[in-house]
């Protein structure tokens, strides 16, 4: 049997400096530049990839970052459209503006001594909560965000649980609720991986921009509540802060 015949010496150097380039490419890359850690409910528990979660369970970010970055959070469900997280125009913290300081984050921040929280929405079905961080500002998207409803505790600053509320132009600004409203975004969901904890995932296309995105199901809506039950949720959710009455119930009911 002939004996097969041994590669030429050409041959064996390009293919050790074809490994070698493969290898120091490999080695080169540095690692992203900013990490996601989410949590939530009292116990700051880990969220696991596709948990269902209640209904308006409180999340948080924790954000790592090895330089500054533009940071920006978004939320997007086909029942209440994409919902501006941070930056947000109704949104009242200490954790200032783009671009966010090297350093470790906790979103979305504080406010008169107490921890902020998101929270998971109101029994909404599949929900996504995009996070994009870019070294460089992102105006179109910013613009595009601001367009959209907004998270935030502008009218209740007391509260640690934060609200939703209609962008500064009003609701007719807003986007449609069946897709996300900027290619970035979009560009962002199909780039991140499923696991949302860890080093965020580099978008393709776009130099500096990293994307983590965390995927949720949230509980199916509960029966509505009669006006007097309305009442007694709503003031136990706002405390004494504000007074509240509910309304008088349609003649002939």
């Amino acid at each position: 049997m002939d004996s097969l015949p041994r590669p030429s010496r050409l041959a064996l150097i390009t293919a050790i400096a074809a490994i070698a380039g493969l290898l120091s490419g490999v080695w080169l890359t540095p690692p992203p530049p900013a990490t996601t850690t989410w949590s939530g409910g009292e116990s700051r528990a880990r969220i696991e990839p596709a948990a269902q979660l209640p209904t308006e369970f409180p999340l948080r970010l924790e954000l790592t970052l090895e330089e500054p970055m533009h940071v920006y959070v978004a939320s997007h469900d086909l029942v209440r459209g994409t919902i501006a997280m941070f930056p947000s125009t109704a949104l009242r913290t200490d954790l200032g503006i783009n671009p966010l300081p090297a350093g470790v984050h906790g979103l979305p921040g504080r406010h008169l001594g107490k921890e902020l929280l998101w929270h998971a929405g109101d029994g909404v079905g599949g929900a996504v909560f995009l996070v994009i961080a870019s070294r460089e500002p992102l105006a179109d998207l910013a613009g595009v965000l601001r367009s959209c409803r907004q998270m935030g505790n502008a009218a209740f600053p007391q509260l640690p649980v934060l609200g939703t509320y209609a962008p500064l132009g009003g609701m007719g600004t807003t986007p449609p609720r069946t897709s996300l409203p900027h290619p970035l975004l979009a560009a962002a969901e199909r780039a991140a991986l499923v696991d949302h904890d860890g080093p965020m995932t580099r978008v393709p296309g776009h130099d500096g921009v990293f994307a983590s995105v965390l995927r949720v199901v949230t509980e199916n809506p509960v029966p509505p509540d009669d006006a007097d039950a309305a009442a007694d949720r709503i003031r136990a959710r706002l405390g004494s802060a504000v007074p509240f009455e509910a309304a008088p119930a349609p003649a002939g009911r």
